[in-house]
């Protein structure tokens, strides 16, 4: 389904539209959206390089790769089952299979890993950045105490931006 793309204020929320609206995918948009945000995070470790893990069954898969490079990013393509998850500093998990995100949840669960999902009740589910469309626009919401939990600190300006901050 094509929507329509906006411009990344502050480098992550779609706000308003750009001088010249052209339409995306919901798969580029979630590629864009995903990228934009990883420097928005602190992991305890420091690295130069980003791994965004995912399946390799998901819609953005395409457009992630494509875009990685310009936002120093390596993109880490999971075969269906959680055999490297290790590796990640964060992982997205769409909603496609349900299942799949309580048990990543689950096998990472000592783990500072960022998990960013899609899909209804997403943050109930596991995930610390659950992203939804709303009409044209990708927005996010963001469950404090996962981060926390997680070893993962999120900046004040994204927490700004998100839909909906719990605890």
């Amino acid at each position: 389904m094509p929507v329509t793309a906006w411009l990344l204020t502050l480098g992550l929320g779609l706000l308003s539209p750009p001088p010249a609206v052209s339409a995306v995918s919901e798969a580029e948009l979630e590629a864009m959206v995903l990228l934009r945000m990883l420097p928005f995070f602190q992991w305890p470790q420091t690295e130069a390089v980003r791994r965004l893990c995912i399946f390799d069954d998901a819609a953005a898969r395409g457009p992630l790769e494509r875009q990685a490079a310009a936002h120093a990013t390596e993109i880490i393509v999971l075969p269906r089952h959680l055999a490297g998850l290790e590796r990640c500093h964060a992982v997205f998990v769409d909603g496609g299979i349900p299942a799949r995100l309580p048990a990543v949840a689950a096998a990472s669960n000592t783990q500072a890993l960022l998990i960013v999902a899609k899909g209804p009740q997403s943050l109930e589910r596991g995930a610390a950045v659950a992203l939804s469309l709303a009409g044209s626009r990708m927005v996010f919401d963001v469950r404090r105490s996962e981060l926390q939990r997680r070893n993962l600190s999120a900046s004040a300006q994204f927490l700004r931006l998100a839909r909906e901050v719990l605890d």
